[in-house]
């Protein structure tokens, strides 16, 4: 199930989100997303995909409240 990571730079795509979450964490990401409007701009929000969905709460605490270009991500388990 992918997560959610929300205060993503409107700039940032998939490869950038993915890279800097790498510099977190040595956990395996399988996917990343970046949602866009019709327009192709970003919607602040990117979801993310572990290899091993056990990973879940280390990615949570290593990614909630750090800044990525000048936002503060947040993460968080999955809500529906």
């Amino acid at each position: 199930m992918p997560r959610p990571v929300g205060g993503v730079p409107w700039r940032a795509n998939a490869d950038d989100l993915q890279r800097f979450l790498e510099t977190l964490t040595d956990v395996s990401i399988e996917h990343v997303g970046i949602p866009r409007d019709q327009e192709g701009h970003s919607k602040g929000c990117g979801f993310v995909r572990l290899r091993d969905p056990a990973d879940t709460e280390r990615v949570i605490a290593a990614v909630d409240g750090q800044t990525m270009q000048g936002r503060t991500l947040r993460a968080g388990p999955a809500r529906r």
